[in-house]
């Protein structure tokens, strides 16, 4: 399975391939990546982006061979939370918005 999703006139964005264990190793993968990129080119889609994480080497490689070419990596990040993480939130309200965007400016 994947996910294809039109963003914008003549872009597309393409991830979540996936395939059941048992079909792996058997060109799956490979045949759904080029349907995908076939429906989006003949809708009139001239760019598609697609994600996936840099460890998933089968994935990865899937990639190079259409023809896609690595533009970026991300670093996933989890912490642990608070036990009372509610004095770390606060809820936004319309009187913030002016500081907020003052803030977003700054930075």
């Amino acid at each position: 399975m994947a996910h294809l999703t039109v963003l914008a006139p003549g872009e597309a964005w393409f991830e979540g391939l996936r395939v059941a264990p048992e079909y792996r190793n058997r060109g799956v993968a490979e045949a759904v990546a080029q349907h995908c990129i076939r429906v989006a080119t003949e809708s009139g889609t001239v760019v598609v982006r697609f994600m996936t994480l840099a460890s998933n080497m089968a994935a990865c490689q899937i990639g190079f061979r259409l023809g896609f070419q690595q533009v970026a990596s991300f670093l996933l990040c989890r912490a642990d939370s608070e036990e009372d993480s509610s004095q770390l939130l606060t809820a936004l309200e319309p009187k913030h918005l002016e500081d907020l965007l003052a803030f977003i400016e700054g930075n």
